[in-house]
C-alpha cells in the first residue's frame, strides 16, 4: 500500500493466541532467557501465576500492523514507544489494535497508536500494551 492510500484514522486489528513454542522460539532467537520467562516456579516465587511471556515478543506483534496489514511490504518501521502495563501468559488470547493518528507529508511517515489487550473475562488487566510507533510508508521497491 502507498502512503496516498492511507488516511487518518484507518485501523486494523487481529488476534493471536500466545503459545509454548512462540517463547521458546523467541527465547532461542533473542538470547533472553531470563528465569521470569522460562522457570515457572522462579515466576511463580515472584508473585506471577506463571512465566511471564516476553515483551518484546508482544511487541513484535505491531510489525505485522505496518509490515503486512496497514502498510504492507514497501515499508519500514521508524520507531517504537512502548509501556507495559500488564504480564501476559502463556494460552492468554489478545486483541491487537492499531489506528492511524497522524500523517507526516514531507516524510511520507506514518504514526500509529496500537493497544493490546488481553482478551479475558478480567477486564481489570485486559490493557496490556500502549504502543506508538511510525513508520515510512510506500517505499520504492
Amino acid at each position: 500500500m502507498k502512503y496516498d492510500e492511507i488516511n487518518l484514522g484507518d485501523n486494523v486489528s487481529f488476534e493471536v493466541t500466545v503459545t509454548q513454542d512462540m517463547v521458546d522460539k523467541f527465547v532461542e532467537i533473542s538470547g533472553d532467557n531470563s528465569d521470569i520467562h522460562i522457570d515457572r516456579e522462579f515466576a511463580i516465587k515472584l508473585g506471577y501465576k506463571d512465566i511471564v511471556v516476553h515483551g518484546m515478543l508482544l511487541a513484535s506483534f505491531i510489525s505485522r500492523v505496518s509490515g503486512c496489514l496497514l502498510a504492507g511490504s514497501l515499508s519500514t518501521t521508524q520507531g517504537m514507544e512502548l509501556k507495559f502495563n500488564n504480564p501476559v501468559f502463556i494460552g492468554d488470547r489478545l486483541l491487537i489494535s492499531s489506528k492511524v493518528v497522524e500523517k507526516l507529508d514531507t516524510f511520507k511517515r506514518v504514526k500509529v497508536k496500537s493497544m493490546i489487550y488481553k482478551l479475558s473475562d478480567n477486564m481489570d488487566d485486559a490493557k496490556t500494551i500502549c504502543v506508538k510507533a511510525s513508520f515510512i510508508a510506500g517505499l520504492s521497491a
